[in-house]
């Protein structure tokens, strides 16, 4: 059995997957749901796949379709929800986050006192000891 899935691991061809498919065989479809070249039609055709647990590997696939993703967000099982919306954000999020300003620069400022401005606001105010507190 470990030869077939071997097998199953190292083909490219989209139709011969298909077929490893069709035959059914224990094992077969987690073992192409969780390949990263594979085809996204193969991922689509995997996304109704009875077991569940070939959903979830198909769900955590990022070469699966965005709308076949969508999609699993409404499934009946909760890891399989999951982990196509977690898919959904690894794929829709970008990597760097946009800086915020919080006030507005004036232009009349020099470069020097806008950055001094800003280390004075990011400092954190030091905390006064209770002088009650130390005398007991």
């Amino acid at each position: 059995m470990s030869d077939y899935l071997n097998q199953v691991e190292i083909e490219r061809n989209t139709d011969s997957l298909l077929k490893y498919i069709q035959e059914d065989r224990p094992g077969t479809a987690r073992a192409v749901a969780k390949r990263e070249d594979i085809d996204p039609k193969i991922l689509a055709q995997l996304s109704m796949h009875p077991s569940e647990m070939v959903r979830v590997l198909v769900a955590r696939n990022l070469k699966t379709p965005v709308d076949i993703l969508k999609m699993m967000t409404l499934d009946t099982n909760v890891a399989i929800r999951d982990s196509a919306k977690f898919s959904l954000g690894r794929l829709g999020k970008p990597k760097v986050s946009k800086p915020t300003v919080s006030k507005p620069v004036k232009k009349d400022k020099p470069v020097e006192e806008v950055v001094k401005d800003i280390k004075k606001e990011k400092k954190p105010k030091k905390r006064r000891k209770d002088k009650k507190k130390d005398k007991k």
